[in-house]
């Protein structure tokens, strides 16, 4: 839509003319919280986590970004997603690489425990084994502020600070902080 004026005007000759005289026009709809890289569905979407690789993410989320787009949200507020997808998915729209909505990006600090922790939940040898080279987890005010400046050089839009647990973590909780006023 370029201009939204009182009455009818006759389309050019070279104009596609779309009548919608019968049909509700609105301007596209924003949902400020999504994970568009993903999709919640019970058991299976959790165990997908050990048998897809980042690649197999990326291409999925794909269809993801264009069915949220052909709902009518033009404009997505994205609060996070691994691997910096989130970052690549909003770049690749606004290149014209996929379509999907506008997306604003995230790139979130969480402590070790917390909403984002990607080792909630796994065995105790797993989450030892992923624990160093998990992003975005960290713990002292030190690692917080260099967890904060890498996802701004990563070229996050916004910080997504997960100071207590979330909806999909074991510590559910959003009445138990778990950062320190420090960090």
């Amino acid at each position: 839509i370029v201009r939204v004026v009182e009455g009818y005007t006759p389309p050019a000759p070279a104009d596609t003319l779309i009548d919608l005289k019968s049909a509700t026009v609105m301007p596209g709809l924003m949902d400020m919280h999504v994970h568009i890289s993903s999709q919640q569905s019970g058991a299976a979407g959790y165990a997908e986590r050990f048998y897809l690789n980042p690649a197999d993410v990326a291409l999925r989320a794909t269809t993801y970004a264009s069915r949220t787009l052909l709902a009518g949200f033009t404009t997505v507020r994205d609060c996070g997603a691994p691997d910096k997808l989130n970052l690549a998915m909003r770049d690749a729209v606004e290149k014209g690489w996929i379509v999907g909505p506008r997306i604003v990006a995230a790139g979130s600090v969480t402590t070790t425990g917390g909403h984002g922790d990607g080792t909630n939940g796994l065995a105790t040898e797993l989450q030892e084994a992923l624990a160093p080279r998990l992003p975005g987890t960290a713990n002292g005010p030190d690692e917080m502020r260099a967890g904060v400046r890498q996802r701004y050089k990563d070229g996050a839009d916004f910080i997504k600070i997960a100071a207590t647990g979330g909806v999909l973590s074991l510590a559910k909780s959003g009445q138990a902080p778990l950062f320190t006023e420090a960090e």
